[in-house]
């Protein structure tokens, strides 16, 4: 009977903490639908703004996305808000990017020699996030900057503090490649 006693406290013990510890508590869905995004980045003497949306999610039609054009040799400050969309309705995603900062980061790479972007935020743990950024151009050219947003990336891996999507890790959450001009 001892024995049995002991089995089920065993099991028990087992079932609770199995169902009761998650590794991410995060509502994962809504990161999933990201269906607009607005990349404003702003100078002394402009602004640009890209857009990407995609009313109908993964699939369907095909989403449309708006470049822009930048100044050559210029200083941006640059930030990005993000939507799903809801019984018709856009709701804006950015502060819960923000509040779970620990589990994103965004990514930046561009095919057009001499654009570099720098994080301007950090998570609860000193890492970036990437919502608010730093953006120097170089010469003129053209080609595509591309944005991709990570969940649960591995931000001690090497590189990753720094923008290297190489070691990141974890789950893309939206990745958009938006078409870029510099002159």
């Amino acid at each position: 009977m001892k024995k049995l006693s002991y089995l089920i406290l065993i099991v028990t013990t087992f079932l609770i903490f199995n169902t009761s510890c998650k590794k991410d508590d995060h509502n994962h869905s809504d990161h999933d639908s990201i269906n607009r995004v607005i990349y404003e980045l702003k100078s002394a003497t402009d602004t640009v703004s890209f857009s990407f949306n995609d009313p109908d999610g993964d699939g369907g039609t095909a989403p449309v996305i708006a470049g822009g054009t930048l100044k050559a040799n210029k200083n941006y400050t640059g930030s990005i808000k993000l939507f799903t969309l809801h019984d018709g309705q856009y709701e804006e995603l950015t502060s819960e990017i923000l509040a779970e900062g620990t589990k994103h980061q965004f990514f930046f790479t561009s095919t057009v020699a001499g654009i570099v972007v720098s994080y301007d935020d950090k998570d609860a743990s000193n890492n970036p996030i990437g919502l608010s950024n730093k953006v120097q151009t170089g010469s003129s050219g053209s080609g595509v900057l591309k944005i991709t947003l990570k969940h649960e990336p591995n931000k001690s891996a090497a590189g990753v503090s720094g923008g290297d999507l190489t070691n990141a890790g974890g789950e893309t959450d939206a990745e958009i490649s938006y078409p870029i001009t510099v002159n």
